[in-house]
């Protein structure tokens, strides 16, 4: 398997991951392709990757690289209305596997399709779901 990260004018604008050996990305639309970690695969597409940016799919068939449309991450919430009181949750399902979960500025790996929280304190917190194939998807939870 290889990761590979496209850059234009000195920014991320792709990410592919391309499970086979031989393949070569094409390098003529870009200032510099690189092979990097899974790891920074991850890294690319939570924290530098603009929404606008592309994600790539590997064909083996063919051995092309092809743009793929982003929508947003299919994630639900059963509720956005709940008490302040620590015990009541919300639940957001159908995650992809992983998403990361930000609430409130603090980060969860979600890994098997759902995420609970419940909130002590009165408020509107955000919860921003994020997946690197997918745009992120934000919902806003009002907790009184």
């Amino acid at each position: 398997m290889k990761y590979y990260a496209f850059i234009k004018h000195d920014e991320v604008v792709g990410v592919s991951t391309i499970p086979d050996e031989t393949f070569v990305p094409p390098t003529e639309d870009y200032d510099l392709v690189i092979e990097i970690t899974s790891a920074q695969v991850d890294t690319f597409n939570q924290d530098r990757l603009p929404d606008e940016a592309k994600v790539y799919a590997y064909t083996a068939l063919t051995q092309t690289l092809e743009i793929v449309d982003r929508d947003e991450v299919p994630a639900t919430i059963d509720k956005t209305e709940v008490d302040a009181d620590g015990t009541d949750t919300v639940t957001i399902s159908n995650l992809p596997d992983p998403t990361d979960v930000l609430v409130d500025e603090t980060h969860y790996t979600v890994t098997d399709g759902s995420f609970e929280a419940s909130f002590d304190s009165a408020g509107e917190y955000p919860i921003i779901c994020r997946n690197k194939f997918y745009l992120n998807k934000e919902f806003t939870v009002n907790a009184s």
